[in-house]
């Protein structure tokens, strides 16, 4: 029961979404295959919703089932270092 509530936390949508963008960000600029960050998260359409939306506000682009994060997304996280 509380493994279940703990996915539950660690699958809402704002989250995986962060934790896509991070995890491509760090290795920038390699594609990241789809399937691989769906394995990371283990939160089946909650990962492609993230990317979906990712991509449509223009922090990620897509190659096939490979994806990254654009240069923008880039930039705006070297803005954010201390």
């Amino acid at each position: 029961m509380q493994g279940n509530r703990r996915r539950q936390v660690l699958c809402k949508p704002e989250s995986v979404a962060r934790g896509v963008l991070a995890i491509t960000l760090s290795t920038h600029p390699r594609w990241r295959p789809m399937k691989e960050l769906k394995m990371e998260f283990r939160c089946g359409g909650v990962v492609r919703q993230a990317i979906r939306e990712l991509i449509a506000v223009g922090l990620m682009e897509r190659e096939g089932s490979a994806v990254r994060p654009t240069q923008a997304a880039v930039h705006f996280e070297a803005l954010m270092l201390p």
